[in-house]
């Protein structure tokens, strides 16, 4: 038979005094007269009228039946809780979260757009038609680049259109190309706002200026609406001036007729972009990168300001490869909508103004082209500013 080593010796002589004497008793000195013979262990002093000690459930039952005043702790149940229950516990927790964990990175729980992005609820739809709900969480039902690759082609006017997942959210980032300039509104302007739609004027929003139509009112092309001359007995007195500030907003419906090819080549971002870092030094850019590619849109950010003479940028350059496309009249109309919607919203300058309808009045098909002709009823600014 094997002997067992010193140190396995003790292993197994305290796990039987464990299982034998897995009650600790407290309790008054007496009781040790009261029960002869007493089976315990490990008795200690507490103070000088109560003691301590473990014993096992016969002794304990003998105690109990002489004193009630008495604190029993269980030892195997502490034992149990310590050892086995807390441990369990933090083991089902950690499976719990790497579940979450894991569910996050296959699953998506909301989809929204890029802090940075332009919004367009049509790829909002057209991402979500292309997932499955499952329970709480989306499942795409193509690859992120397949997806993404579509979005280029079918939304080929935004410079960059793509899908970025993090964690349980996937972003929609789009980036618009050749918008339209805001003009600068602490800018001083002397001379008058000349209508250049025939319309009904709708909203007057002006804080300098002498305003000569009202809402409601019928208005016709070449009609003055504001003018810096608070005096019009004397229209170029400029001491009468005062610079315009203001904005108005009117109904129009015009007419449009758009040509979509049936076959042409198209320029569309491929989605790969590239960013570089360059610095300007007293307006002088320094290290000033050019594009990698052969074609390519470019956008550029301020990324930090280190005093007003040192600056440093961060420009994006964005890919651009060609394709030939062919179009059903379906996409013909779709497309003809949208070059609408794109062109409406590079020239908008207020909040207010808005497409209310467009309605396709003609469709002619020709042997190369589709021709859609619209009826457009929009809420648009009305002026345009003119100098003396």
């Amino acid at each position: 038979m094997k002997k067992l080593k010193l140190r396995e010796k003790l292993s197994k002589s305290n796990l039987t005094i464990k299982k034998r004497y897995h009650y600790e008793v407290i309790s008054n000195k007496e009781i040790l007269n009261k029960i002869k013979p007493i089976v315990a262990y490990n008795i200690k002093n507490i103070d000088n009228d109560n003691i301590s000690f473990n014993c096992n459930k016969k002794t304990l039952n003998e105690i109990l039946k002489l004193e009630k005043d008495v604190k029993v702790t269980n030892l195997y149940r502490n034992f149990l809780y310590n050892k086995i229950f807390k441990k369990a516990f933090f083991w089902v927790g950690l499976f719990i979260i790497l579940i979450i964990f894991l569910l996050n990175q296959i699953f998506i729980r909301t989809i929204i757009f890029d802090k940075n992005s332009y919004v367009d609820m049509d790829v909002y739809d057209f991402v979500m038609e292309r997932t499955n709900k499952v329970g709480p969480y989306y499942r795409l039902k193509y690859s992120i680049n397949d997806l993404s690759q579509d979005l280029r082609t079918k939304f080929m006017y935004y410079a960059y259109v793509g899908l970025q997942k993090k964690g349980a959210k996937l972003y929609i980032e789009i980036i618009q190309q050749d918008l339209k300039e805001k003009e600068d509104d602490n800018a001083l302007k002397y001379g008058q706002v000349i209508s250049k739609y025939n319309g009904r004027i709708d909203y007057i929003e002006c804080t300098s200026g002498n305003v000569l139509v009202k809402p409601n009112e019928i208005i016709k092309k070449g009609d003055l609406l504001i003018t810096s001359n608070i005096n019009l007995d004397n229209l170029y007195s400029k001491e009468k001036l005062v610079p315009i500030k203001g904005i108005v907003i009117g109904t129009i419906t015009e007419y449009r007729t758009i040509k979509i090819p049936k076959n042409e080549i198209i320029e569309i971002y491929s989605g790969e972009f590239e960013s570089k870092t360059y610095f300007e030094l007293f307006k002088n850019k320094v290290l000033n990168p050019v594009s990698p590619y052969e074609k390519s849109f470019t956008k550029e950010y301020l990324a930090f300001q280190f005093t007003p003479f040192l600056k440093v940028y961060k420009r994006y350059f964005y890919e651009k490869n060609e394709k030939v496309v062919s179009h059903t009249k379906d996409e013909a109309q779709n497309i003809a909508l949208k070059k609408i919607y794109y062109d409406f919203i590079k020239n908008k300058t207020s909040e207010r103004e808005m497409i209310c309808s467009m309605v396709l009045l003609k469709y002619v098909e020709e042997p190369s082209d589709f021709l859609l002709t619209y009826a457009i009823t929009c809420k648009i600014n009305m002026g345009e500013f003119a100098s003396f």
